[in-house]
């Protein structure tokens, strides 16, 4: 496995909320989970599949960046700077 680089992992820790917030959404069930899955249209069973995917893939994402050893005195993958307004 090749190391993680600076853009990798910033676009890891951008995407991370949004995936995050989207679990509960697509976690919901009603009922039993095979009486539930019955009842969806294809397009909808493709969905949970990508979703639970996604998830899948985010979570093993987190769990290697948890694991990742920066060295002290690395330089920081993500610059922030204000925003200046032009002049008119």
């Amino acid at each position: 496995m090749k190391p993680h680089t600076r853009r990798t992992v910033t676009k890891l820790l951008l995407a991370a909320p949004a995936a995050l917030a989207a679990v509960p959404m697509g976690c919901q069930s009603t009922g039993s989970s095979s009486a539930a899955s019955e009842h969806l249209t294809p397009e909808q069973r493709q969905q949970r599949e990508d979703l639970s995917k996604s998830v899948s893939r985010l979570r093993e994402s987190v769990q290697r960046v948890g694991q990742m050893q920066i060295p002290v005195g690395s330089e920081p993958a993500i610059y922030f700077s204000p925003l200046v307004s032009r002049p008119q």
